[in-house]
């Protein structure tokens, strides 16, 4: 993994869902797990019409090194924008490193 390549800082925030309104339906709130460098990838416009994507859904990757602490019940923060993540997908082999894909839909 080229470390050169995270020059974006991104935060992620995990859901706490202990408090309820007075109705008894849960509230997220959301507190910071980490902040970590990342590289940063969005699909481009050409590539996210081959794959049929939809316009005002926005998709990417962003590779950290490794943690065990990032799930899909959380959302990560990059340039101020707030995306959900759908899927965390680490390296087997070596543990160096993971791939978190994320989503903002508008």
């Amino acid at each position: 993994m080229d470390v050169g390549r995270m020059n974006h800082r991104v935060t992620v925030e995990g859901a706490d869902r202990s408090r309820v309104d007075a109705a008894g339906q849960p509230i997220a709130v959301y507190a910071e797990v980490c902040s970590v460098w990342a590289n940063v990838r969005f699909e481009r416009g050409a590539e996210a019409m081959r794959n049929g994507i939809e316009s005002a859904v926005r998709r990417g990757s962003v590779r950290i090194r490794y943690r065990e602490d990032i799930d899909e019940g959380m959302r990560l923060i990059h340039k101020g924008m707030t995306y959900g993540i759908t899927n965390v997908l680490p390296d087997e082999e070596t543990m160096e490193f993971m791939d978190i894909l994320i989503e903002k839909r508008s």
